[in-house]
């Protein structure tokens, strides 16, 4: 099996109703209904246009229904991320090494430099 340089990504071009409303209803059944071929899109309709308004109704609950999912997926990886910080809260401190402890006074004192030299310069 080959392996891809680039990621396979669905392009579809820029098509702006007012100008051509047949494509720019087809194409967005072909990004948001399921299909096995392309001859289902338009079963039992005249244009594109009737298709996708005909499904209109359908797809706006599927996407409040994966809104719903949405929504739990954020609550309970807010949940997860909770815990985990409750639990590094709880861990007992590592002790500090006396390098360490002259490694953090070094840079305290480069950051004290640093601020006098700029409130130096903003004067």
């Amino acid at each position: 099996m080959a392996v891809r340089s680039r990621p396979a990504c669905v392009s579809v071009p820029y098509i702006i109703a007012a100008n051509d409303s047949e494509n720019y209803y087809y194409s967005l059944l072909l990004q948001y209904v399921s299909y096995l071929s392309e001859d289902e899109l338009l079963d039992g309709f005249n244009s594109a246009r009737e298709a996708f308004q005909a499904r209109e109704g359908l797809l706006r609950e599927q996407c409040e229904m994966m809104e719903i999912y949405r929504e739990r997926n954020r609550l309970l990886e807010m949940g997860l991320n909770r815990a985990h910080a409750f639990e590094l809260l709880n861990r007992e401190p590592e002790p500090l090494h006396c390098d360490d402890i002259v490694e953090i006074l070094k840079k305290n004192k480069g950051m004290k430099s640093n601020l006098k030299e700029q409130s130096k310069q903003l004067m």
